[in-house]
């Protein structure tokens, strides 16, 4: 899902298309999905159990699963809460002017490029920082979805006892 999501994004903001808003925000939600999914100690779930749950309540959930919010830094705690705040917009944006989002009428004024722009570089930036401190974590490898390969250090210390 997530790379249809994402040749979706690139093939969208090529043809200079609004919809890469829509795949921009999906991209985020999918993302955040995966990272909940994997992350998540059924022992004591923090997993929205809702469907529809807002996009920015799932980062929120993914950015405490990634214990971004446990650094005592200031500054940082202040950017990881603006990225939260991003998501919110490119949210408000996507509903308002995303034109596969909810039906929209079909005679409807498209964005400017800055526009399409701010949004694909809005999901990357929130997605890429996500997708780096899922890296610096070690996920339980008796539950995760990662390839072998991933835990190949470990997995040869495991064969060397």
């Amino acid at each position: 899902m997530l790379q249809q999501t994402f040749a979706t994004l690139e093939s969208e903001f090529a043809d200079d298309n609004d919809a890469c808003i829509d795949a921009a925000k999906s991209l985020v939600e999918c993302a955040c999905r995966v990272i909940i999914d994997e992350l998540d100690d059924p022992l004591a779930p923090i997993k929205p159990e809702a469907s529809d749950t807002p996009i920015n309540a799932l980062v929120g959930v993914a950015i405490r699963l990634l214990k971004l919010g446990d650094v005592r830094h200031r500054k940082f705690a202040d950017l990881i809460r603006h990225h939260n705040s991003l998501t919110n917009s490119l949210r408000e944006l996507r509903n308002e002017a995303g034109p596969v989002s909810h039906g929209k009428e079909g005679f409807i004024r498209t964005l400017s490029e800055h526009h399409r722009r701010a949004a694909v570089l809005s999901a990357d930036a929130i997605v890429g920082l996500l997708h780096s401190a899922y890296l610096e974590l070690a996920p339980d490898p008796a539950r995760t979805r990662e390839p072998y390969d991933r835990f190949s250090d470990t997995n040869e210390k495991i064969d060397e006892l």
